[in-house]
């Protein structure tokens, strides 16, 4: 399920906003890790764990998910790999914005859904999370970033050859794109060189 677009704006905002508090030391915890991560769940309109849900409360809750009403915790995870890409493709440093996101995914998993409304609140929150966490010394397997996962590698070298043909290549929502000039200026290349290559053999070699 894609995050609608301005829904996935407000979520980097808060991260990039949050991150910017623990950086700078404005952000302080006084409670333990658990505290933090009920005031998370606190937050959530709904739970899929709840045993009393119906059928039809779940389908309502991952519609409104859809629609970019609410946000679901699972979503979590793509907020995290574009960070990750962010920092591979375009050179920035995004350690405190993954390591908020990782922690808070670890603790509340992908069944608790947000309104949009209570998501700055939730990252904020998830902020405290994290630095309690790293304190606590109790979490220190989930305040570790993992490295690039297998099919993050190969985009990133997908990009780096593209990027050495001078292809602009941007990350957004988790994933690459490229404008339609620089699309259009690569499947003429490559019909190019079927071309020149001979049609079917390239094609056998390609494939």
């Amino acid at each position: 399920m894609e995050i609608p677009d301005r829904l996935f704006e407000t979520i980097l905002l808060a991260v990039r906003d949050a991150a910017e508090e623990v950086e700078n030391g404005n952000l302080t915890v006084t409670d333990i890790p658990e505290v933090y991560e009920n005031a998370c769940k606190k937050l959530a309109c709904f739970s899929e764990l709840s045993k009393d849900n119906q059928p039809e409360q779940i389908l309502e809750a991952r519609e409104k998910a859809r629609t970019g009403e609410w946000f679901r915790s699972k979503e979590l995870l793509k907020v995290i790999r574009h960070f990750y890409l962010v920092d591979s493709i375009e050179h920035k440093n995004s350690v405190t914005e993954k390591s908020i996101l990782f922690v808070l995914w670890c603790f509340l998993g992908g069944q608790y859904s947000y309104t949009k409304e209570t998501v700055p609140d939730l990252i904020r929150t998830g902020a405290q999370l994290y630095l309690s966490a790293s304190k606590s010394g109790r979490y220190s397997y989930m305040c570790k970033l993992r490295g690039l996962e297998e099919d993050e590698k190969l985009l990133v070298q997908a990009v780096q050859i593209l990027k050495r043909h001078s292809v602009q290549v941007f990350v957004q929502k988790g994933t690459t794109v490229i404008n339609d000039e620089d699309e259009k200026k690569i499947q003429l290349e490559l019909e190019q060189k079927i071309e020149a290559y001979g049609g079917l053999k390239f094609l056998q070699e390609l494939f």
